[in-house]
């Protein structure tokens, strides 16, 4: 099929729902990914409570600011929900990203508002002064990120809280977030940070109504899929959410009248077939507007080291795949192509059928059992705090560690995503990540001691650039060594063991 136009013949039947109820109830019975009444309830009430929470924030800071009493209470404010809540598959365990929006106090004809960290620090005061009544047991300002949050847990779910300002004098709940207008003047942090919900609305406006079921299925069973799989990770290169999403989408869009059954396994054999020279676009890329615009938006003429374009919908348009390299690309082609074959042997008419549902999502099995080594990537730490801030850290490295053995043709090399939790003797907190490799070539002795001294030279090279990172004060530590898999750490041969019943 030509991947760039939608396929109006092919059809489901009423077999198709039947599979496609079956696999909705594993992932609500086995995995748990759709949250209760009840936890729909309380994430609506802490909506509720950060809209209040805006609008009181945005008084204060018309009041710092100079403004009448008539015009702080007329500025309004705005809460946006974006990611999986607002796209409406968040499970039990899932957090809320949320967007919230202010107008400002002084109109720019033609300078970038500037007021972000004014509005911000008057949320965090806000959140704080509200913390006890309203069950808030963390406020998190994370202000180095490329885009500052403040994370926040209200009633034991976890927040992501965005900050932007626009150059309106009000707004409302009429205010319309699409009209590309709103960036005007908006500094570069506000509009990656609108993007979040501007992406959203794209998306849903991309699908036809009664699509939207089919696609929040889908998306849930290709999200558990390669979570499992170890190939979710924006940090790593991986596949993220927004990309997922954007993938997911235009495989509906391609196939307008399948149901999610019958969508799943296209996803696979569409993404194993595409040509990745060609963007994936779900609507047509807006490369400028009228005014100038401090983010610039991608274009075909934009290159990266290895092509994986994963296009978002909104102005100004990014890859959202940036990261990814030919390592990570030759994995995910790998994996597209292993689970074509595999879904499309699926049969759930025949209980002989060794090929099921169920153990497309059971994860990692063979990343254990294709490779012969691995490098264990151990992130230590002696006291909690300093552990939570020190794993983020490392983990928005490995991408380097990865990128250095590109022009290593010796070896294949799997990076696998998934962390674990293990022991160790002198670190209380310790999270480890794996990465498999196998030589390319024939082994004997002598080559494969030149070659892990080779690998030990890239690691060895990594941990000296970490080691200058990391704040010497605190007492934490990183560790890389070369494993055989019978050398891997108890807890992770364990998980092993447990992935490889029933099969």
């Amino acid at each position: 099929m030509d991947y760039m136009q939608p396929n109006l013949i092919e059809e489901s039947t009423s077999k198709d729902d039947i599979e496609t109820e079956y696999i909705e109830n594993i992932l609500k019975n086995d995995y748990n990914l759709y949250e209760s009444n009840e936890e729909s309830k309380k994430r609506e009430e802490i909506l509720i409570i950060l809209k209040k929470c805006v609008i009181e924030a945005v008084k204060k800071m018309f009041k710092a600011k100079g403004k009448s009493d008539e015009e702080a209470n007329n500025a309004g404010g705005i809460v946006y929900t974006f990611g999986s809540y607002g796209l409406g598959i968040a499970g039990p365990d899932d957090d809320i990203d949320v967007i919230c929006l202010a107008p400002t106090t002084d109109i720019k004809e033609d300078n970038k508002n500037c007021e972000r960290n004014d509005f911000f620090e008057e949320m965090r005061k806000q959140l704080e002064n509200i913390s006890k009544e309203n069950d808030i047991t963390q406020i998190l300002p994370v202000i180095d990120a490329k885009i500052p949050i403040i994370k926040i847990i209200c009633k034991d779910i976890r927040i992501d809280i965005l900050i932007a300002i626009v150059n309106y004098k009000s707004i409302d709940e009429n205010f319309d977030i699409d009209n590309d207008n709103v960036l005007k003047n908006c500094c570069e942090k506000c509009i990656l940070s609108l993007n979040g919900r501007r992406d959203l609305n794209i998306i849903f406006k991309s699908l036809q109504k009664e699509r939207i079921e089919d696609l929040r299925l889908t998306l849930r069973a290709i999200k558990l899929w390669a979570k499992k799989r170890g190939i979710y990770s924006n940090a790593m290169g991986y596949l993220s959410g927004v990309s997922l999403v954007i993938l997911v989408v235009k495989v509906c869009q391609l196939y307008p009248k399948l149901k999610s059954n019958k969508l799943i396994r296209k996803f696979f054999e569409v993404y194993s077939g595409w040509d990745w020279e060609n963007p994936v676009l779900i609507s047509e890329i807006k490369t400028e507007v009228e005014f100038p615009c401090p983010v610039a938006a991608w274009s075909k003429e934009e290159t990266q080291q290895c092509p994986f374009y994963i296009i978002t919908p909104a102005f100004p348009v990014k890859n959202a795949n940036k990261g990814t390299n030919e390592i990570l690309r030759r994995v995910l082609v790998e994996e597209f192509n292993i689970f074509k074959e595999y879904s499309s042997k699926i049969n759930i008419e025949d209980k002989n059928c060794e090929y099921t549902w169920k153990d497309l999502f059971k994860g990692g099995a063979n990343f254990f059992e294709g490779y012969n080594h691995f490098l264990q990537i151990d992130i230590l730490s002696k006291n909690k705090s300093d552990f939570k801030s020190w794993v983020g850290f490392v983990e928005s490295q490995l991408i380097k560690l990865i990128c250095n053995f590109i022009d290593i043709n010796q070896i294949k090399l799997r990076p696998f995503s998934n962390g674990y939790d293990i022991k160790d003797k002198i670190y209380p907190f310790c999270k480890t990540y794996l990465f498999g490799f196998s030589y390319i070539e024939p082994e004997n002795s002598e080559n494969k001691s030149n070659k892990n001294n080779n690998i030990k030279e890239i690691y060895k090279k990594f941990l000296v650039y970490m080691y200058k990172k990391r704040d010497k004060k605190n007492e934490k530590n990183l560790r890389i060594e070369i494993k055989a898999i019978k050398d891997l750490p108890p807890e992770i041969l364990q998980i092993h063991k447990d992935s490889m019943k029933d099969k």
